[in-house]
Formats: C-alpha cells, structure tokens, sequence
C-alpha cells in the first residue's frame, strides 16, 4: 500500500470518468469510506507488526502478554481479500449487473448478500434478468409475504373451544383453517382428509418428487425449493401432505369451477 490507499485513487478515477453516474447509491458511498478506513487500519497494524518484531528482537525484559500478542497475529491479507471481494461486489451492483431472483439450486436471497453468493448468482445471471436492486426489492417484498402468512398461520389460535391456543389446520384454497384439528366439525373432518386424500392420489408433489398416489416424506435427498423455500409439512387426521401439494390442489379443484 502506498501512502495514498488504492481505493482513494480509484474513487477519484471513478469521479473524473465521464461514464461514471452523477450519483451512487449511500451503501456504496459507506462502502468506499468504510474500505479506506480499513485499509489506514491495516497500514497501521503493520506499523505495529513491523515495531513487535524490533521489540522482540532486542534485549527486552517483558514479554508481550498473550491477548496483545494474539491481537497483533493477524494476517493483514485476511483484511484487505475480503475487502476486494466487496469492492467487486459493489462494482457489480453499481453496474446494474443482471441478477437472477434465485441461486442455482433454486434457494431465495435477500439483501444485504454475501459477495459469493452475488458471484454465483452473476455466473448464472442472464439478459433478461433484472438489475441487483430491482431483483432485491422483489425478493425482500417476496420474503416479507411469506413471513406474514407464517406469522398469520402461527398466530391465527382457533375461534372454537375455551381459550384454545393451538393453531388452526391448513386448508387448501383458504387463508386459514375453520378451526384446530380437535375442534374441527365431523363434516369438517371428513371434507378436509379427502382433500387431503385426494392431493395425493391425483398430483405428484412438487417438493418432494413423490409420484401420484405416493406418500410425501421428508426423507429424500431431492427436495426442491419452492420460491426459494422447501415447502413445509401439513399434518392432518395422519396424513402428512407437503403444503406445495396442498396448494396445487387447491388451484386444481379453483381450475375445475
């Protein structure tokens, strides 16, 4: 490192490049802040590293305490390599890098992201995909609807019985259940386990590959994400039924009206 910090020099060629965008983004401005303020730490951590080393050369008396001398090991590289990671990161964002909504494995993300996660996800990006922050304002919408039917489902206690606390059952093409599974009606019962019955016997389910006709099991090394999140498990009178299987079932029975 020189006396002026690499990413100084290369804010101002940034600054003075006529295709450089009148404005960044207040992320990669802390960014660039943050990264030179790491860098004087580094320089001066070598300082320190560089005087340890003259001090434990010469005729010392004391030795240097245990804490100081672990504080003062490390490797200035462990530092500045991660650092350069996030300087491409945010050159790619800045960049409207295309970024596709899900990794190749079919798994969600949302922002802030780890710089390898980014750079997989601009080895497999295509034309069509959209720039970083658009993609990551989706997905945070995406992710935000997903937490709140989770919270709606965890909270929504049954309406029936005596102050019962226990959560209503999953039914296919509603928001929520009649009720929990002990206070269901017997029409109820009967009416949802078919439909139960009936996801099975006609759809393969799409998180866990099981055929038409085949139990859903968690036991399998094929699950597959459904938009970005293996689909849970709903259980109901003994049968336990991927909630991606319900689902299409419900848009099958919706597609039949």
């Amino acid at each position: 490192m020189g006396k002026k910090s690499r990413r100084a020099n290369r804010r101002q060629r940034k600054n003075n490049s006529p295709s450089q965008p009148n404005h960044r983004s207040r992320g990669t401005e802390d960014f660039l802040h943050f990264s030179d303020e790491v860098e004087n730490f580094a320089r001066a951590l070598l300082n320190v590293q560089t005087a340890q080393w003259a001090y434990e050369e010469s005729a010392h008396d004391v030795d240097l305490p245990m804490p100081l001398r672990e504080i003062l090991s490390v490797d200035i590289q462990t530092l500045l390599g991660p650092l350069e990671e996030m300087e491409w990161a945010y050159s790619y964002i800045e960049a409207d890098g295309p970024t596709p909504a899900k990794t190749a494995r079919g798994a969600n993300w949302t922002a802030p992201i780890i710089p390898g996660i980014l750079s997989h996800l601009a080895e497999i990006a295509g034309d069509s995909d959209l720039p970083f922050r658009e993609q990551a304002n989706q997905n945070g919408l995406k992710d935000r609807e997903i937490t709140e039917r989770k919270n709606l489902e965890a909270t929504a206690h049954c309406p029936r019985g005596a102050e019962c606390k226990v959560r209503r059952v999953t039914w296919p093409g509603r928001d929520l259940g009649p009720a929990c599974w002990r206070h269901v009606t017997d029409d109820e019962k009967t009416e949802l386990s078919l439909i139960y019955d009936s996801a099975v016997t006609e759809l393969e389910c799409r998180g866990c590959h099981a055929s038409p006709g085949k139990q859903c099991t968690e036991d399998t090394p094929r699950m597959t994400r459904i938009d970005g999140y293996y689909s849970p498990i709903r259980s109901f009178n003994k049968r336990k039924v991927h909630r991606v299987r319900l689902s299409d079932y419900a848009e099958t029975l919706a597609g039949q009206r």
